[in-house]
């Protein structure tokens, strides 16, 4: 988030507007509006069975009408999507005809399910001709959150001056030195667990979403293509997200709200974490349908 927030200071001006596909990780609205910037939302579209598409019409827009960057959440935190080559190369199309700015947030890039296969955004984006930066971190795919350390990776040299010294600015002058390491331990020793803790997860999702089915037809968990993320559609019961948390904490279990993720397309929905014990998802489901039947007989 950090780097999210000196990019925008780096490479844009107040005023300024920054595209973002909601539902998208919060924290890209904040990194925007706390900075003086106005946010350009593009939203996904979803479809029937959950599963959300870019919608390129509303990005060409966007650019059209001035946008200077662009936040691209690969893969993406909530909906779990791993955009393909095919969805990157025309997104950049776009961008390259208005020459905008593409900072893209890849930090689950390793929480990749089969047959899914992350396409980093930089490559195809020298490609296409349009200026870009990505960033990641260790911290999601193995836990390492509390360390705060993160990694940016651009191809321009003097994009990438101009970031360091807006973090320098910061005081942001050097790296975390346990994160550092730590980094380098899980990429360079940490396949097995990953392989493992990938199909422990994936298991989690699929028994999150065989109980549902059984227990609250009514709702739909979008497909979960990467991330540790079940985003979960909960509009059939006519409730505003405020209402289905206070409803599911009094049934004792918490989520991310939806909304938190974008005011409109993320009302009604729920943010699951997955990366649990299984017999914890089979609660929370059982926890769920606990909170929506004492709305169903009220």
């Amino acid at each position: 988030v950090s780097g999210l927030k000196a990019a925008v200071q780096a490479f844009t001006q107040p005023g300024d507007r920054i595209i973002v596909q909601p539902p998208v990780y919060g924290p890209f609205y904040a990194s925007a509006r706390d900075n003086g910037r106005e946010v350009a939302e593009c939203p996904l579209r979803r479809d029937d069975a959950g599963r959300y598409t870019m919608d390129l019409q509303s990005v060409e827009d966007a650019c059209r009408a001035g946008a200077r960057m662009m936040f691209l959440c690969s893969p993406h935190n909530p909906v779990g999507r791993v955009w393909s080559r095919e969805e990157l190369k025309a997104l950049l199309a776009v961008l390259a005809r208005y020459d905008v700015l593409l900072v893209s947030d890849e930090i689950h890039e390793d929480f990749v399910y089969r047959p899914g296969v992350f396409v980093p955004a930089l490559d195809l984006a020298v490609e296409a001709g349009v200026r870009a930066i990505s960033m990641t971190s260790a911290s999601k795919t193995f836990n390492l959150a509390g360390l705060q350390q993160a990694t940016a990776f651009c191809r321009d040299r003097a994009l990438l001056d101009r970031l360091e010294k807006t973090l320098r600015d910061a005081g942001v002058v050097s790296g975390n030195i346990f994160g550092m390491t730590a980094t380098e331990a899980a990429f360079a020793h940490g396949d097995a667990w990953l392989d493992a803790m990938l199909d422990y997860v994936a298991e989690g999702y699929a028994i999150f979403r065989e109980e549902m089915e059984a227990r609250l037809p009514g709702a739909v968990l979008t497909p979960l293509e990467a991330t540790y993320l079940g985003w979960l559609d909960l509009r059939a019961w006519g409730l505003t997200t405020a209402q289905l948390m206070e409803r599911t904490r009094a049934a004792g279990v918490e989520f991310t709200p939806g909304t938190f993720f974008g005011a409109d397309a993320g009302e009604g929905f729920l943010r699951v974490n997955l990366a649990c014990p299984h017999e914890r998802v089979r609660l929370a489901a059982e926890q769920i349908e606990r909170a929506l039947k004492q709305q169903d007989e009220k």
